[in-house]
């Protein structure tokens, strides 16, 4: 874009627009007009609201001419066309004319250009004119539009003459990073890309390479057929289109990259029987000890799994299985009802007994806190020794809580006997020891004559139950504040049986 300047008469005129345009990108918003007379007219144009980006794009198709003529917003600049594409790139894209300085000058007008200002003087005297009557005009007009003849210089009617000038356009005033930041109005869709124009404020959309179209609209840019439009690959390759791409590749038995441009397709060289042997050879030899590899890992994991099935069943035995088994087979004691654990469970029950999971530590074990598959909270209890007389003892516990039902004993679920040391699992009763209570200074914990009363009344009533109630009378033989547990109602749970005793029903005293 350029201006010339003539020493005749200072004026300003109505130009027409005019932009070199690719029918590909002319594409208009679905459901608007997308012609006016020959003008295509493209989104982010459009001829009504709804149709383009701003009123700034705002396109008045005046339909009194025939064919119609375009004119930008509500001013008198005629359009000639309307393009997508970047337009005078830079000032090397300035071609001087004719204006070479006699009778008649030119200059470009750079990027980003706000405001040119014009001021004539001569370097001469000469005789003053009427004020209404100046000796010189300039205009703005597309490069090459204009060629200069000396004619122009005595013709009074020149300035009303019309000449097409290009503008430059561009989206709101944003830059690329600052329109991205609003995704609601940006106007950059999908397969395109945002550009910042050297031409001063705004951005403009360009469809990625490999697409084409208008990047303004939804799915504007569609992917290039690059295998019918360049046909890239060479007679013996094969062109695959990709989105935005394309490749290459050469049939079986050739090698190279399949491209006209690039080493395209060459056989591969044969290879004698001695190579195809020694490779044949070495691919078996590969399998082979492949399935070697495998078939010893297969045989140790299962020598190991039998070896641990073993283990389990000799500490099962250990630890009272046989006598556990026997009261189950005569179904003494109802042990029926307790659940035979596995230690694999347990042991993600209690996070692999991890210490923050203790929960106390009696005279015969550790007790953890865990939670069940099934999310039932429970406490495990861990034996610290095994010995003889102590599986007697253990199975004895099983034996006696398995025939409890009382709202003031703690429950048995059941017990794992496949372990080191055998486990025994409960119900969890959450707020600690009748000792604890009773010693803790923390005022949050109510020890009102009340509560204490009915912990008592309580563990007289389970007492009671074990000694007069219970189908075969049970003797703790250990009460004492820290076997008596309370649940999250401070209801008294008694608990420990490791050294209960059950008696005949005639039977009136018990020697320990």
């Amino acid at each position: 874009m350029g201006f010339g300047g003539m020493f005749k008469k200072l004026t300003v005129f109505a130009v027409m627009v005019t932009i070199m345009a690719t029918s590909v990108a002319a594409q208009p918003k679905p459901g608007c007009q997308s012609h006016c007379g020959n003008i295509g007219i493209p989104y982010p144009f459009g001829t009504r609201k709804g149709c383009n980006i701003g009123s700034d794009f705002f396109i008045n198709c005046n339909t009194s001419f025939n064919p119609p003529k375009a004119f930008l917003s509500d001013t008198e600049i005629e359009v000639l066309n309307i393009s997508l594409d970047d337009v005078c790139n830079n000032v090397s894209d300035v071609i001087n004319g004719s204006c070479s300085g006699i009778g008649c000058c030119q200059t470009a007008i750079p990027r980003g250009l706000q405001a040119y200002f014009f001021d004539f003087s001569s370097s001469r005297n000469h005789s003053s004119v009427l004020t209404f009557n100046p000796c010189s005009y300039v205009f703005i007009v597309e490069d090459g539009a204009y060629t200069f003849s000396t004619s122009d210089l005595s013709n009074l009617d020149f300035n009303k003459r019309e000449y097409p000038l290009i503008l430059d356009w561009t989206i709101g005033n944003q830059t690329c990073e600052e329109a991205k930041m609003d995704p609601k109005n940006y106007a950059c869709k999908q397969n395109s890309a945002c550009m910042d124009p050297e031409s001063g404020p705004g951005y403009l959309c360009k469809c990625n390479h490999g697409f084409q179209g208008n990047p303004y609209l939804s799915i504007g840019c569609q992917d290039i057929n690059e295998c019918e439009t360049l046909k890239p690959c060479n007679e013996s390759g094969t062109c695959h289109n990709t989105l935005g791409s394309y490749n290459c590749s050469c049939p079986e038995g050739f090698k190279g990259d399949g491209q006209k441009n690039g080493t395209g397709c060459s056989p591969k060289p044969r290879r004698d029987n001695f190579s195809i042997l020694v490779v044949a050879l070495g691919i078996g030899l590969s399998i082979g000890l492949l399935f070697l590899i495998f078939g010893v890992g297969w045989l140790y994991r299962i020598l190991q799994k039998r070896k641990y099935i073993k283990i389990k069943q000799k500490l099962f035995e250990r630890n009272g299985g046989l006598l556990f088994q026997k009261k189950t087979s005569s179904n003494e004691g109802r042990l029926d009802k307790a659940e035979l654990f596995s230690s694999k469970e347990l042991e993600i029950a209690t996070d692999q007994y991890n210490e923050n999971r203790i929960l106390g530590c009696g005279g015969q074990g550790m007790v953890y806190k865990g939670m069940l598959s099934d999310g039932r909270i429970v406490a495990v209890k861990k034996s610290k020794t095994v010995n003889e007389g102590y599986l007697e003892q253990f199975i004895n516990e099983i034996f006696i809580l398995s025939q409890i039902d009382h709202r003031n004993i703690v429950k048995l679920l059941g017990c794992c006997l496949e372990t080191e040391v055998p486990l025994l699992v409960y119900e969890f009763i959450p707020n600690g020891t009748l000792s604890h209570l009773i010693h803790d200074e923390n005022e949050e914990y109510p020890r009102s004559w009340d509560i204490r009363l009915r912990i008592a009344a309580e563990v007289a009533s389970a007492i009671s139950y074990l000694h007069s109630s219970a189908s075969i009378p049970i003797y703790h033989r250990d009460i004492k504040s820290s076997n008596i547990l309370l649940d999250e109602k401070f209801r008294a749970k008694v608990s420990d049986f490791g050294t209960s005793r059950s008696i005949s029903i005639d039977q009136t005293h018990l020697t320990t």
